[in-house]
């Protein structure tokens, strides 16, 4: 699940589901609103 398909759909996974913002994958996602 790449975060350049869906940002928005990821970062609500990861607020869903906090193992998977420790995951780092929340990261790249960050970065890129950043």
């Amino acid at each position: 699940m790449p975060p350049a398909s869906s940002p928005c759909q990821f970062r609500f996974a990861c607020w869903n589901s906090g193992s998977e913002t420790e995951d780092g994958e929340t990261k790249g996602s960050d970065e890129l609103e950043s």
